[in-house]
């Protein structure tokens, strides 16, 4: 017959804590490996422009990821994107994404090799042209174009960040142009000449 001993704790306690601390490491790798995998999907669906099934699944991982800029940008795009459009939370979302990004949260995209130069230049852009589709909708609301300049301003200064990082980027640098027409529409509107909408330029 086997005769249980009494276990010795001074030994015993350490392996159980190490046997436990190895099975939450394992547990929350597998976790980390899922997600990544889920925000890979949602950057691909966002890129396809099926932001309708990648909002679930970035909202599902900000809950345990919520300093990451990548899951934030997207869920802006997301909000750019939707009918009706969400332009103030898209441009929340935007804003926290490129804080987290000046603060050193980039890591990169899971499946995508993707700068943390070319992302910023991305986060500036979708701001502005959120910022120029805020403008074009209050006007389209009866407010005074004029009452749109500082918007306008703000968007251009986003334009020209991005520039800075990535200045050969075609997207940006259209928006710039578009941006500069507008705001000289803008300064110069009279009702026989109304604000031209942005050319070429989608959320």
């Amino acid at each position: 017959m086997i005769r249980l001993g009494v276990i010795n704790s001074a030994r015993a306690i350490p392996m159980l804590l190490a046997v436990l601390l190895a099975a939450g490491c394992l547990a929350g790798c597998r976790s980390d490996t899922v997600d990544d995998a889920r925000l890979a999907e949602a950057w691909h669906l966002c890129e396809a422009e099926n932001f309708a099934a990648a909002s679930p699944l970035l909202r599902d991982y900000l809950v345990r990821h919520p300093d990451h800029p990548v899951a934030h940008y997207l869920l802006g795009k997301c909000f750019a994107n939707r009918t009706p459009v969400e332009l103030t939370r898209a441009k929340g979302e935007f804003d926290m994404a490129r804080y987290l990004l000046e603060t050193g949260h980039y890591t990169g995209v899971p499946g995508a090799a993707v700068t943390s130069d070319a992302f910023l230049a991305d986060t500036h852009y979708e701001t502005a042209l959120v910022l120029l589709h805020t403008a074009m909708e209050a006007y389209k609301a009866g407010i005074a174009v004029q009452a749109s300049v500082g918007i306008l301003k703000t968007a251009l200064e986003h334009a020209d960040k991005g520039l800075q990082v990535n200045p050969a980027s075609p997207p940006l640098t259209e928006l710039k142009t578009t941006l500069e027409r507008a705001i000289n529409q803008a300064t110069q509107y009279s009702p026989q000449q109304p604000l031209s909408p942005p050319a070429g330029n989608a959320i």
